[in-house]
């Protein structure tokens, strides 16, 4: 990651009359591949790891069943609720005022 003390105008060419920021020189270094992961819904997590269930079924013994059906479940929920890193304020802000 670039920091202020990094000069990000040695990477960026701005053609255009607007002046950019450093966040949002800062979002355009990261190439245009770059992207914030969207949030994926609890019930398709849900579906998921219910279809994984159901293509491992068939070939688990009847006393691993209810064992792999607890532990696909307790792995979705984690999923769900796990809190993973936000990315800055001044990164989301940037990203938004360059759409």
């Amino acid at each position: 990651m670039l920091s202020k003390e990094k000069d990000v105008d040695e990477h960026i060419t701005n053609i255009s009359s607007y002046k950019l920021s450093f966040f949002q020189k800062l979002v355009l270094c990261r190439g245009l591949k770059f992207a914030i992961p969207k949030r994926v819904s609890p019930i398709d997590v849900k579906a998921s790891f219910e279809k994984a269930y159901w293509k491992l079924e068939p070939n688990l013994s009847e006393d691993l069943r209810d064992l792999t059906a607890s532990t696909l479940r307790s792995l979705a929920l984690n999923y769900i609720h796990r809190k993973g890193p936000k990315p800055p304020k001044t990164l989301l802000k940037a990203i938004h005022q360059l759409k």
